[in-house]
């Protein structure tokens, strides 16, 4: 199929998107299906060689109508040539634009489909399944949006493991939330590394764009305190897990950390005891699939608490010391 050359001219305003390697047809459209076009929607920078893996899984899903969009962040690599290869439409950003939340709300923006799905570019769909097992639960209107499962990659350390069992379990589950309840981590936990809403529903309640991180679960605290409910779908399972050396853990937390502070009503007793809980339950979890790991394991979990700690107390920091301690010291230079 021959791609097509030119923007629409509606986009053409959309952050100054630059568009390759439109496909002139979504990927997936069988002819005479009812199905709600799905819009798979991957932000990508320097994907590298893992790609190839995440866009053939995507491209073989058995869902009767859905299109690939992806959202590129100036790569230097050879991510849009993958993403060509597997039919996607193609729209390439600079640094200087890109943010969790504004970029996906970008692509929502672009995409054809009533029904968008996000996925993250070093997430492999488990099966051909995903997708339709991923966007089903939005067949009810009152379901914003759904994730899904996330089963570690084999190499990933038992710290790692452990996290994805606790978060990604076996049993799916839908969350609501009571009119004036204090919001926790756990009646808002959402996931975009794999997750799936209507485009209606992500345009009236759009990602929030200044935020760290954690813009999936500043967004399900909105719909959820609107009257929706969300979906968690072990089912729709991707592959998925990162490895994070002492100094990323501290990082990644530290941003985590200062994130949930504008999100969550947890006082930091409560913090403090929900850390204490799972660490507990990590350390048993370790012991029985990799005892040797335990030393590791402290140093792993001192450096995730000083950067929670720190994180939570961000905003009293000079920027050049937020900067130094973030995963994502750009937005600093934005957010001052």
């Amino acid at each position: 199929m021959a791609p097509a050359t030119a923007c629409s001219d509606r986009y053409k305003k959309e952050s100054r998107l630059r568009c390759r390697g439109m496909t002139a047809e979504p990927k997936g459209v069988k002819a005479g299906t009812s199905y709600p076009l799905v819009t798979v929607a991957i932000p990508t920078r320097n994907a590298g060689a893992l790609f190839e893996e995440v866009m053939a899984a995507v491209a073989s899903q058995d869902h009767p109508s859905f299109e690939i969009l992806v959202v590129d962040t100036s790569s230097k690599d050879g991510t849009r040539d993958i993403a060509r290869r597997h039919g996607a439409r193609i729209y390439t950003i600079t640094q200087e634009e890109f943010g969790h939340g504004g970029t996906r709300t970008m692509a929502a923006r672009l995409a054809r489909g009533s029904i968008v799905a996000f996925l993250s570019q070093d997430a492999t769909p488990a099966g051909k399944g995903w997708l339709s097992s991923l966007t089903a639960p939005l067949a009810e209107k009152k379901v914003a949006g759904v994730f899904g499962g996330q089963i570690p990659r084999k190499d990933a350390s038992p710290m790692e493991r452990f996290f994805y069992m606790r978060r990604f379990p076996g049993e799916g589950k839908r969350r609501s939330l009571a009119a004036g309840k204090p919001v926790s981590l756990e009646d808002i936990f959402f996931s975009n590394v794999n997750s799936a809403m209507r485009k209606e529903t992500l345009l009236a309640y759009p990602f929030d764009s200044a935020i760290i991180m954690s813009e999936d679960q500043e967004w399900a605290k909105r719909v959820l305190r609107a009257g929706y409910d969300t979906v968690y779908e072990p089912r729709a399972a991707v592959i998925h897990s990162h490895y994070y050396g002492l100094k990323g853990a501290f990082r990644r937390y530290f941003d985590s950390a200062c994130s949930l502070m504008e999100i969550t009503d947890d006082s930091f007793r409560s913090f403090t005891r929900q850390g204490i809980s799972y660490t507990w339950d990590e350390l048993g979890f370790v012991l029985r699939e990799s005892p040797r790991a335990v030393p590791y394991l402290f140093l792993y979990d001192l450096s995730k608490a000083a950067g929670t700690f720190f994180g939570r107390h961000a905003l009293r920091l000079p920027r050049g010391v937020r900067k130094a301690m973030s995963l994502h010291a750009y937005h600093w230079d934005r957010n001052p």
